[in-house]
């Protein structure tokens, strides 16, 4: 196990938590309204079916249970620091699609809140990137300064 205390360690953490506790609230509901979303589609039609929303919602559900577990896993390694930061660039495009889409169809601005945790994610494993990438042009001047 590192060491190390990174910058964007907590912010990960707090956020996959979170994170972790709504990917999973969303499962539990995003199941129940698939199997239901044909009564639904006869009584709010909207330009995209129900079940497709739905099937999003479970598809999203799971995507955010893998980045919460993987930002649990390694919010303090600064091996994975790209592949968080390219998970929480997947969570935002996640998130304002999903936005747009309440805003569209359900005319609500109050889902908004959706894509804060994602930035939260973005912010803290961007930290981690760039703490990286300092670290890595360290050794390469200490590197040189030994061969000299």
């Amino acid at each position: 196990m590192y060491k190390l205390n990174l910058p964007g360690k907590t912010l990960i953490f707090v956020t996959s938590i979170i994170l972790l506790v709504g990917g999973g609230i969303n499962i539990l509901t995003s199941v129940p309204m698939l199997l239901s979303s044909s009564y639904w589609d006869a009584v709010l039609p909207i330009f995209i079916p129900w079940s497709i929303w739905y099937a999003y919602a479970l598809i999203l559900s799971g995507y955010m249970l893998f980045m919460s577990i993987s930002g649990i896993r390694f919010c303090n390694n600064p091996e994975k620091a790209n592949f968080l930061f390219t998970l929480g660039i997947i969570s935002v495009i996640f998130a304002v699609i999903t936005l747009i889409f309440n805003i569209l169809i359900l005319g609500n601005l109050f889902l908004i809140v959706g894509l804060l945790m994602p930035i939260l994610f973005l912010v803290g494993a961007s930290k981690n990137k760039r703490y990286q990438a300092e670290m890595g042009n360290l050794e390469d001047t200490t590197n040189e300064n030994k061969n000299m």
